[in-house]
């Protein structure tokens, strides 16, 4: 490619994101889709009751480290 057409399609690239951009700020599309706090909350909860379990008890097995000597 040389150097008129990248431009070119870099400045195509450009202007139909702006469009894009600005009909979807525009209309107001959106609006309301944040999440709420209760909705954010399930979405991160593990859906396996067992799996919370299953992390405890993976943490309590990993020993402790011991600080390295030099001698």
């Amino acid at each position: 490619m040389n150097k008129a057409r990248l431009q070119g399609l870099s400045a195509g690239i450009i202007f139909t994101t702006t469009i894009f951009a600005g009909f979807y700020y525009g209309t107001g599309s959106f609006e309301d889709t944040t999440p709420t706090a209760e909705e954010a909350k399930e979405t991160f909860q593990p859906k396996d009751p067992d799996m919370d379990s299953m992390e405890k008890e993976a943490s309590k097995k990993i020993p402790p480290s011991s600080p390295i000597q030099l001698k």
